[in-house]
């Protein structure tokens, strides 16, 4: 299939995705006779909200009167009053004169004002169609501290030394809201911390300078969500999620080495309760830089969700093009990826497969790369984790050090202890790494890192 056939198959597949949801929303439009006679009986406009911690409270229109009440529903509403006064912390007892009832209504409807205050305090509203804009930042701030062994040997003999350096890894600020509820979203985030390593802080032709992340548009459907702008490709489980959930403070070799990437595109996908698709073009030089070739890079993703707790997914990404024309490179990388959370115990792994050819040299070079991830969570504060984990860019040895984009052979064994102070919000990591790379990179000394993090996040 052709370049122009690929492209016909996605642009049917996100037409039938707007149509189709369209028919079936239609049918189940429809209120049931039981519905209608429950809106009849309680308004929703009555019901307090509810949460996880906090027990619905009936309006006192949907209430029995009180010498109707059996024993069951006094003690239930006893109960339920004494939630609502506990959760209206803040507000003091009823002023002398006010009876019980007036006290336990003022208390039930202090604590549903806040209730509401507390989820809009994240989001702020925006226009006259019901959206709303909510903004966001993730701060992660380093203390790293490297010790690399003597390499060589005889007069070649290079002694080992030491480095230490704080470093501002992320300080990603977001945007995202939608402009009209469940149809229309969208998404913005830059990074000032993106250009900690350039002599200028003006992209330029190397794009991914750029302190650009993400920005992008959503078309949201029961069964399908539309995106075109620029965001992360599916490559890598840990490489597309967020960093604010990292196990470790830096992500795997494997992950940033063939995933973590970020392009302009396309891409129609869903998450259900046991499964989630992702399909999607891409352009094929990378993030921040538009296309000069007709050549695209397209990918699908498939996960399942079989128990609670457990994630096997699959993914398979291609460019679509001319092999040989060496005016853009071309990429391909196969995917496998566990994941298992349950009672504290986490264990999550990747393979992956990658074959690549160079721009401008056509040289073609294939590689892999795994880890396996353990980690045991004490008392939802504590948290210890061990990584091990093996990346080969080069596996038929074509490439040599003094090349560009050259990249040895490396092992790793890596631990760590997070402390989480207020879950993923505001959490500290401590790491250390061992990285000892293959006898072809006899210049590479083997290094010994040590990395104390520290994350504010909210989004």
């Amino acid at each position: 299939m052709g370049m122009k056939g690929i492209l016909k198959v996605l642009f049917i597949f996100s037409v039938l995705s707007l149509f189709f949801p369209a028919v079936v929303l239609a049918q189940d439009a429809k209120p049931s006779a039981t519905q209608k006679q429950g809106d009849a009986l309680i308004p929703s406009s009555a019901l307090l909200p509810t949460s996880n911690d906090q027990p619905a409270v009936p309006p006192d229109e949907a209430r029995p009167p009180a010498d109707l009440k059996t024993d069951m529903q006094k003690a239930m509403d006893a109960k339920a009053a004494a939630e609502a006064k506990k959760n209206a912390d803040a507000v003091k007892p009823p002023a002398s004169g006010v009876n019980a009832d007036q006290g336990e209504a003022t208390y039930l409807q202090i604590w549903a004002a806040k209730s509401r205050e507390a989820e809009w305090a994240k989001k702020l509203s925006i226009g006259s169609t019901g959206g709303y804009w909510q903004p966001g930042a993730n701060l992660q701030l380093w203390y790293m501290y490297d010790h690399y062994n003597s390499f060589g040997s005889g007069d070649q003999q290079i002694p080992g030394f030491n480095t230490n350096t704080f470093k501002i890894r992320r300080a990603d600020i977001t945007v995202n809201g939608q402009i009209l509820p469940n149809v229309f979203g969208f998404w913005i985030s830059i990074d000032p911390a993106d250009v900690y390593n350039t002599t200028s802080i003006t992209p330029g032709a190397k794009g991914v300078w750029s302190i650009m992340d993400d920005i992008f548009v959503t078309y949201i459907t029961p069964y399908a969500e539309l995106f075109i702008g620029q965001f992360k490709i599916p490559v890598s489980w840990e490489g597309y999620n967020s960093s604010t959930r990292l196990l470790f403070p830096e992500r795997a070799i494997s992950s940033n080495t063939f995933g973590n990437v970020r392009k302009m595109g396309f891409r129609v996908m869903k998450r259900f309760k046991y499964f989630m698709y992702w399909a999607g073009v891409y352009n094929v030089l990378g993030q921040n830089i538009v296309d000069n070739t007709m050549a695209k890079d397209i990918t699908g993703r498939f996960e399942v969700y079989p128990i609670q707790g457990l994630m096997l997914g699959l993914c398979a990404y291609s460019t679509v093009g001319e092999y040989n024309d060496y005016s853009f490179p071309w990429n391909e990388r196969y995917e496998a990826d566990i994941r298992f959370e349950k009672w504290g115990f986490l264990f999550q792994g990747e393979y992956i497969f990658s074959h690549q050819r160079a721009q401008t040299s056509g040289l073609s070079t294939y590689g892999n790369g795994f880890y396996a991830a353990f980690a045991y969570k004490i008392l939802e504060k504590y948290q210890f984790a061990f990584r091990f984990g093996q990346t080969n860019t080069d596996t038929q040895g074509v490439m040599t050090p003094s090349m560009s984009g050259y990249m040895p052979y490396v092992t790793y064994l890596e631990g760590a202890f997070n402390y989480y102070i207020l879950k993923d919000n505001v959490k500290i990591q401590s790491a250390y790494s061992r990285f000892d790379y293959g006898d072809v990179a006899a210049n590479w000394p083997t290094d010994n890192r040590v990395i104390i993090s520290t994350q504010l996040m909210y989004y």
